[in-house]
């Protein structure tokens, strides 16, 4: 397993063996919210200063980078690798010469052997200053969707044109219908499932409706959302079932009749510190958890 650690100070990827939880390798230091994606042997990732890398996911040497910007980085990447194309987001200078591809925020496609840039799209949106930051992008047979601030977008995969209008998210916060903030998007099948400070929602793949909801507290700093099989994994405190605190409960929910199967807290030496990354391997799940990573059968 390779995973980002530490990524919101000096950090680095690191390589972990599954059959004994030891090291195998360390390499650049990721950007902060960082995913890590591993296909054909290689594992892509966002470091600090805007560069895109490739590498050897045996020995964590590098197969080929795309510099995006030169100085910044500010967009969190969430590399999906689907069909030899890596989907990301990301910030990028602008290109001289080509007023189609000015300085902000991006969604690429790239070439997963070359890192070949194929297509890029801008979640122009008014009164937001060079463009969304889309911040989880869920890769599906022929659609990308992402979250940008209180929108939900769908973009086609073969040309990186809009599928459906992007959809604003609002919901009553403090007595007042207001935009929400949207984060820790995934698949769930028929479904996609994100966040938002007071609902866990289930969107319709076709229009970006809502089909269902579950109430409660949660934070867009680490949502830990994942799924496996047909339970979804996520952290916060729902309004049936609440925690202590929304920060440093993982919870399991039946997808089928949206029932809480179990939760999830350890003792960390700061109080309510929270989960970083969920992954979900062979049937147990790998979390990132204050300076460890704890597998969870």
């Amino acid at each position: 397993m390779i995973t980002p650690y530490a990524a919101a100070y000096p950090g680095a990827v690191i390589a972990v063996s599954l059959a004994t939880g030891k090291e195998l390798w360390r390499a650049l230091d990721p950007v902060q919210n960082a995913a890590v994606a591993v296909h054909g042997g290689m594992a892509f990732v966002m470091d600090k200063k805007g560069t895109f890398y490739a590498l050897d996911a045996a020995t964590g040497r590098e197969r080929w980078h795309v510099i995006l910007s030169a100085t910044r980085a500010g967009c969190a990447s969430k590399p999906v690798v689907r069909d030899e194309t890596i989907y990301l987001t990301g910030d990028a200078d602008a290109t001289p010469g080509d007023r189609t591809k000015p300085a902000g925020a991006y969604l690429f496609a790239f070439d997963a052997k070359t890192g070949q840039e194929r297509w890029r799209y801008r979640a122009s949106e008014p009164n937001v200053f060079q463009a969304m930051c889309l911040h989880q992008p869920v890769v599906t047979a022929d659609t990308i969707y992402a979250a940008g601030g209180s929108r939900l977008y769908a973009v086609r995969r073969d040309t990186g044109v809009n599928r459906w209008n992007s959809v604003e998210i609002r919901r009553p916060v403090e007595g007042k219908e207001r935009p929400v903030e949207l984060f820790g998007l995934v698949d769930a099948g028929p479904v996609l499932i994100g966040m938002t400070s007071v609902s866990l929602i289930a969107f319709d793949k076709n229009s970006g409706g809502s089909v269902w909801e579950i109430p409660g507290k949660y934070g867009a700093s680490a949502p830990s959302t994942a799924v496996a099989g047909n339970v979804l994994y996520f952290q916060g405190s729902p309004d049936s079932r609440p925690a202590v605190a929304s920060r440093g409960t993982l919870y399991a929910l039946d997808l089928d009749n949206h029932t809480l199967l179990w939760s999830f807290s350890r003792p960390t030496r700061e109080a309510n510190w929270s989960f970083g990354t969920v992954t979900p391997v062979d049937g147990a799940l790998w979390v990132d958890s204050y300076q460890a990573l704890v597998k969870l059968q």
